[in-house]
């Protein structure tokens, strides 16, 4: 083999090498630009929360039950209870089948004063793991709230429930 036919031979494989190399690179920033592109767009993705608001006014001289259909599976996130005035009023949320599944006897707050329950105060049946899940609740599942009259019956009684979809 000649010297220059030689040289010629190794310049060849060395470009092919080279081509090989970029191709290599090239590819590898594309996938790991593919997969910070789908992280971003995962990151991105954000379920709508929604809330519910309940008002019962003037005083209760009965247990009061309020319903309605979620238009969405949803997970209840919060609920926010309270009365206008110094009460022995108690609050149960859960679905139509079981009325006090998600939250069981907990106390309305007093005298415009919130109490608020999230995840380690639902107490229900139908909570999987009470403190560790919050309630999930299937679209069209129609949700029950239940103001239980105290010694000291509630006056302008106010329910929020706070929903994420999905």
């Amino acid at each position: 083999m000649s010297g220059n036919t030689r040289t010629q031979t190794i310049v060849t494989v060395v470009v092919c090498l080279l081509i090989m190399a970029i191709g290599a690179l090239a590819w590898h920033v594309s996938i790991q630009f593919e997969a910070r592109h789908a992280i971003q767009q995962e990151d991105k993705t954000m379920f709508n929360t929604f809330s519910v608001t309940m008002f019962i006014g003037g005083q209760i001289s009965a247990d009061h039950e309020l319903f309605f259909k979620v238009p969405c599976t949803c997970t209840l996130r919060a609920v926010s209870a309270v009365a206008s005035n110094s009460n022995g009023g108690t609050v149960d949320v859960g679905i139509d089948s079981d009325p006090d599944g998600f939250i069981d006897g907990k106390a309305l707050g007093d005298s415009d004063v919130p109490a608020l329950y999230d995840l380690d105060d639902f107490n229900g049946a139908e909570v999987s793991n009470q403190g560790d899940d919050y309630p999930q609740i299937t679209k069209g599942d129609v949700v029950e709230v239940k103001v239980i009259d105290g010694e000291t019956s509630p006056t302008d009684t106010t329910i929020v429930l706070w929903f994420q979809e999905g």
